[in-house]
């Protein structure tokens, strides 16, 4: 299961946001999305240079799970969003494809959400991205 995971989550990242490549900085552009914990968002990634940053950021966050003793994590109900990443690219139908990295400001984790067809997981953070991750744009 957890080799599954692993490569869902290097494919995403590929799709998703090394896809996010294009300098197009129009709305209908591949770009990331940074909302704060109240969904305001704060900041709107579309240059190359960004997309790129956070894009292997994220893939260097996930890492860890090529270590055997990864486990994937359930948010504890007291955990409180910091940031959400949405990466949009635009699918073959032409509408919008978005996924979705929450970091929390309470746990060290970030969950990948808005795929169909695959769960909402959830990982641990490696102290370096988390503080990167965490605070970005504040």
């Amino acid at each position: 299961m957890k080799k599954i995971i692993v490569l869902a989550l290097s494919l995403i990242c590929a799709v998703s946001l090394v896809a996010c490549g294009s300098s197009n900085k129009d709305k209908d552009g591949d770009r990331v999305e940074v909302y704060d914990k109240n969904q305001k968002m704060i900041s709107e990634m579309t240059s190359q240079k960004d997309l790129k940053y956070i894009s292997e950021l994220i893939a260097k966050s996930t890492e860890s799970m090529k270590s055997k003793d990864f486990q994937l994590l359930d948010v504890p109900k007291d955990a409180v969003v910091s940031r959400e990443y949405r990466a949009i690219t635009k699918a073959t139908d032409g509408k919008d494809f978005v996924v979705k990295f929450t970091v929390y400001e309470n746990y060290p984790y970030m969950t990948l959400s808005g795929i169909q067809g695959i769960p909402d997981f959830t990982w641990k953070l490696t102290d370096e991205d988390y503080a990167k991750l965490k605070d970005m744009n504040k």
